[in-house]
């Protein structure tokens, strides 16, 4: 039955923030551990999607997901193939390499980036076949005429910028 008490049970788990029910999870997809903790494999998965995208940005490169059905390449954070909708992907490491598609200068930063300003932040296109865009950090761009559309990028690096770019 999916309405109980008046409440109507989608078997999603979410959290209430600032009024509004924020869903972080699936209700069939948690784990029972022997001792009977109940854990999300969303949040291990996470975590270990996480780690592996920053060790590879730091290498120059990004950890795709490729789908086992179509071959659809994505970023890792998706969950759903958007061509076909299936859920069953595989690690793919591709370059960091391609051209800047748009980017914003940041020449007074937010908080706690002051120190390297100024700077863009710029989406990139990458070389392969894959089309996907990333988005990332530019450092030393304080004009337009520093960074023309088009320009040749590629990822040098990750830190609490978050993915480090420079032209080639």
């Amino acid at each position: 039955k999916v309405l109980k008490n008046g409440w109507l049970h989608t078997g999603d788990i979410g959290v209430f923030e600032n009024n509004y029910l924020k869903i972080t999870d699936r209700k069939k997809d948690i784990l029972i551990t022997p001792g009977g903790d109940n854990i999300s494999p969303l949040k291990i998965e996470n975590e270990l999607v996480n780690s592996e995208f920053i060790e590879q940005a730091k290498n120059g490169c990004i950890l795709a997901r490729k789908c086992t059905k179509c071959g659809e390449l994505h970023l890792a954070t998706v969950y759903f193939c958007k061509k076909c909708g299936n859920k069953g992907f595989e690690n793919s490491i591709i370059s960091g390499k391609g051209k800047i598609v748009t980017y914003t200068i940041m020449t007074v930063p937010p908080e706690g980036f002051e120190e390297f300003a100024p700077y863009a932040w710029a989406v990139m296109e990458l070389d392969d076949d894959s089309r996907l865009r990333i988005s990332g950090f530019l450092p030393n761009i304080a004009a337009p005429e520093d960074l023309p559309i088009g320009t040749l990028a590629e990822i040098v690096g990750f830190d609490q910028r978050g993915i480090v770019l420079k032209k080639q």
